[in-house]
């Protein structure tokens, strides 16, 4: 059985807006569009997971706040948090929770394959991703899936989601702490809605190797070539990560008038990283 203590706090918010993700190509992406499914008009409802308290939620709803509607907010009450959780692992925790929030009705997927639930993690906590990287050390975010098949979601087989972690840890000049919050949130979302199966397409060459390709480029999306050989980070974010102009850093004014740290992503049609 699954067992957690924590406080977490949910919002659906519906956007029908591009993003975009920071940081720049050493060499030509090979970018392909393989077969998987795409998020067209993606509704980010963001988790945040951790103490109330501590969690910088203004930074975050901030940031989330679309030049749509607010869909709904609400609270879950799950336990105490007299007992924190220090460490979450992707495996273990993070794919348990989701799945029984929507088996429990607490979260509940669009129909139309349109949701990501992008988990905010509380500061004073630790993540580990599906495929072992350590927050502070090797990632400040990823995305990934949760196979709900067998939960009967109409049209919906997987629940996307990305993570980040708290960027506190990584902040230094001339980044601040909403800056790195805003630019790992809006890279993990752009790859998740371009590339969302993209986990399960390494998994499978992971587990069947060459003779994996066929099947893997049926569930993966916009991905470099290399990337399904296993052999680069090759995302439209990924391949604009470390552009010389991020001193200072850009900004990008949203909808609701407000400046925003929104990475770059590498666009085919202008053969450049781009803010959209």
């Amino acid at each position: 059985m699954f067992t957690i203590r924590l406080c977490i706090f949910v919002a659906s918010i519906a956007f029908a807006t591009a993003l975009s993700a920071n940081i720049s190509p050493s060499t030509k992406p090979q970018l392909h569009q393989f077969a998987g499914p795409i998020i067209r008009n993606v509704e980010v409802n963001p988790i945040f997971f951790g103490s109330l308290a501590s969690l910088p939620r203004r930074n975050c709803s901030s940031f989330m706040r679309p030049c749509g509607s607010i869909g709904r907010a609400y609270s879950l009450p799950a336990g105490t948090c007299s007992d924190p959780v220090t460490s979450l692992d992707d495996r273990k925790d993070i794919k348990p929770l989701l799945y029984k929030l929507v088996k429990d009705g607490v979260i509940t997927p669009d129909f139309n394959f349109n949701s990501v639930y992008a988990f905010h993690v509380a500061p004073g906590i630790n993540v580990t991703s599906d495929f072992g990287d350590k927050s502070c050390k090797s990632m400040s975010g990823y995305h990934s899936y949760v196979n709900i098949t067998d939960l009967n979601v109409p049209n919906v087989p997987f629940l996307i989601y990305t993570v980040i972690p708290d960027p506190a840890c990584m902040v230094e000049p001339p980044f601040s702490y909403s800056d790195l919050l805003q630019i790992a949130a809006s890279h993990e979302l752009a790859e998740a809605v371009t590339d969302p199966l993209l986990s399960l397409a390494i998994e499978i060459m992971l587990v069947k190797g060459a003779k994996g390709v066929a099947q893997a480029t049926q569930v993966a999306a916009w991905v470099d070539v290399d990337t399904l050989k296993l052999k680069v980070n090759g995302e439209i974010a990924d391949f604009c990560e470390g552009q010389a102009d991020l001193a200072p850093v850009p900004k990008t004014v949203g909808g609701d008038g407000k400046e925003y740290s929104i990475t770059k992503f590498w666009s085919q049609k202008k053969n450049a990283c781009v803010v959209a």
